[in-house]
């Protein structure tokens, strides 16, 4: 990835849309748009892709019916042929895997119904394929990429009368979906869902509501009311969230909350220029965010054109203010997407009845060269350092990383800005990567330089992982992420800790799951799993009951390593990062399957003589059992032959095995 080029000359670009002081002003200070151009549809969902294209699709495909038609839009070859799926995507949410494919979720069966549909596309075949049905029908759900690699799915309506309320994940190695039924909460169509650096989920809106919610325990929390409904959001710096306008009739205030504060409040900033509803915010490069697009009336008479607000508007996180930009040309309203690309550009598309697109040209775009890349990794690993090479180092002023759009209805549940640190070197710079999974979640990234006059380079694509490859599950790796690294497992299997015989689970064949003594006095040993070993037993006995289940039983269980749960086949030697090391004789504890003879340094010594005569345990150590240790010598319970001794009954011997033909029987 790290290879990708782009090599884009700027076209000619002119200010469209009408008179008025912002289109007086330089490209500069208000940046440009390029040409209206036509478009094969319009284009309600967009989504970049690995490749640097854009995959969007419409409502309604070329013969005006529900949409399985995607088209692929190139920087520098404009549209290509349809990439068509067999399941409608309209009214889908969307959002990037850890490998950097798209995925795709719910979609329409008829208005206002939703579809159970997963579907992923592949930038590398430009091919779709089918994955497992959710649980729900969602009809405008909110897909989100969690820290493990796995993806929440949100809100949505399964038909006119009721809504999925209740959330539920998507494991992609297994192609399964769970639900969280303690989850449950009803929330708007096309929730603004963010993942927190502290691994919470944090619903923004729309709406001044706003709640947290802890996956481990699926409980919300409310945080705190903000003081605009918000027709679009973005992550403008980990943990921090803005969101503008919305309303009926729209209104111009703008909203920010910090979450990694404490006590985090949603605090008022400066007001948009212009009221406007239905618009799309866009993090750019540089970390500030375009909001383009919308109308300034309300819902009833929202999609007259004459309505609709042309000007786009730019704001400053360190001021916490916005700048009005050029007016773009054709209007763009209800359905339009915005979609940052490599070269820092913004491709701008759909609106209802407007099957067109334009691209626009930021501010950054006119102030200087740009800074150059000439070799940059194709994958990085959280929390480590890697280099990138560029003539310009002396230069840079900011490093980021910026997750790909991936765009519908004015909230993009991709995009997300990931400032980095570096250093400077001799013609390169050394990069620290985000910390850990949860302030940038696995996937395919932009990664941006930007120089001191505020120009960026075009982007190279890197892929971000928690997954080193070593073989060894650790801290940050998990089975959903690393499943070559993390173990996972369900049902039966040795080692989940239930004695399975339906598994030929038994005290020989899998003695960490199945009881047994097979030592000392003979009438004391006995076998769980009614296999082999002496005195099997079956399934009915006390003895052979673990975790609540007994041994004709094989419960539906699961386990991840990786989860900070110790649980089913994970061990200290298969999963140290959530049972911790290994035990073993000398570290100081007494652990299990250790005692007194087979571990002294650590359970104690033994005791000098044989101090029970019938428990069928050597007490001492010295190999012999209970009435065969000469300890017992004098025991009551021990006034019986040793083996070898003539006998004439099994009472008389030790052994309780008097054996052999009449007039010649031993104890054996």
């Amino acid at each position: 990835m790290g290879t990708q080029r782009w090599l884009i000359s700027l076209p000619v670009m002119v200010c469209l849309g009408g008179a008025g002081p912002a289109a007086a002003q330089a490209p500069e200070e208000i940046g440009a748009w390029g040409p209206v151009q036509s478009s094969p549809v319009v284009a309600v969902h967009s989504s970049l892709l690995p490749s640097g294209k854009v995959l969007l699709w419409p409502q309604f495909d070329s013969l005006g019916r529900n949409g399985t038609e995607a088209y692929l839009w190139d920087p520098l070859l404009g549209f290509q042929s349809a990439v068509n799926n067999t399941t409608e995507l309209y009214c889908s949410g969307h959002a990037s895997l850890a490998d950097g494919r798209l995925l795709s979720i719910g979609g329409e069966v008829a208005f206002a119904t939703g579809l159970r549909s997963t579907n992923v596309f592949d930038s590398a075949s430009e091919a779709w394929s089918q994955r497992a049905l959710m649980n729900f029908g969602r009809w405008y759900p909110t897909a989100t990429t969690l820290a493990d690699g796995r993806v929440l799915a949100t809100s949505g309506l399964i038909n006119l009368d009721s809504v999925a309320t209740t959330p539920e994940v998507y494991e992609v190695n297994r192609d399964e979906w769970t639900p969280l039924p303690a989850a449950d909460l009803s929330l708007p169509l096309y929730p603004f869902i963010f993942v927190l650096p502290d691994g919470q989920i944090f619903y923004a809106g729309p709406g001044i509501f706003t709640a947290t919610l802890d996956l481990n325990t699926e409980t919300w929390k409310i945080v705190s009311v903000s003081n605009v409904l918000g027709d679009s959001a973005a992550m403008y710096l980990p943990g921090k969230v803005l969101k503008s306008g919305g309303g009926n009739p729209p209104l111009n205030g703008a909203d920010v909350i910090d979450m990694t504060e404490v006590a985090p409040v949603w605090q008022a900033v400066g007001p948009m220029a212009l009221a406007r509803r239905s618009h799309n915010l866009v993090l750019l490069a540089d970390g500030k965010v375009l909001a383009v697009g919308g109308t300034s009336a309300g819902s009833v008479v929202g999609e007259d054109p004459s309505n609709s607000v042309l000007e786009a508007e730019l704001w400053d996180p360190n001021t916490g203010t916005w700048a009005t930009m050029a007016p773009i040309g054709d209007p763009r309203m209800y359905h339009s997407t915005a979609v940052l690309l490599p070269d820092g550009r913004v491709f701008v598309a759909g609106g209802n009845d407007f099957p067109s697109y334009q691209v626009y040209s930021p501010p950054y775009l006119f102030q200087g060269a740009r800074p150059s890349v000439t070799a940059a990794p194709g994958s990085v690993l959280v929390g480590l350092t890697f280099t990138v090479e560029t003539p310009d180092a002396a230069s840079i002023a900011s490093v980021s990383l910026m997750r790909p759009s991936s765009v519908t209805h004015g909230f993009d549940q991709n995009q997300r800005y990931v400032p980095l640190d570096f250093t400077v070197g001799s013609g390169e710079l050394e990069i620290t990567a985000p910390p850990d999974t949860n302030v940038a979640p696995p996937g395919v990234y932009m990664l941006f330089l930007v120089n001191q006059t505020g120009v960026p380079s075009i982007a190279e694509f890197v892929l971000l992982t928690a997954c080193d490859e070593d073989g060894v599950c650790e801290a940050g790796e998990n089975c959903h992420l690393c499943p070559g690294e993390c173990i996972s497992g369900d049902g039966a299997s040795c080692g989940n800790g239930i004695c399975e015989t339906g598994n030929a689970e038994d005290c020989v064949s899998c003695p960490l799951d199945c009881s047994g003594k097979q030592s000392g006095k003979l009438s004391k040993q006995f076998c769980c799993g009614n296999g082999g070993g002496q005195n099997p037993v079956d399934c009915a006995d006390p003895r052979c009951t673990s975790r609540g289940f007994d041994c004709s039983q094989t419960p539906a269980v699961t386990s991840c390593c990786g989860d900070f749960v110790c649980e089913d086949i994970e061990n200290g030697s298969n999963c140290e990062v959530d049972c911790g090391a290994p035990s073993f004789c000398s570290d100081g504890t007494c652990d299990s399957g250790e005692d007194v003879c087979s571990c002294a340094v650590d359970c104690g010594a033994p005791p000098s003589t044989e101090t029970e005569c019938t428990d069928g345990d050597d007490n001492d150590c010295d190999g012999d059992y209970d009435c065969e240790d000469l300890d017992c010598t004098d025991d009551p319970d021990c006034q019986c032959q040793l083996l070898g001794t003539t006998c004439t009954s099994d009472d008389e011997c030790c052994s309780n095995r008097c054996k052999g033909k009449r007039g010649a029987r031993v104890c054996k």
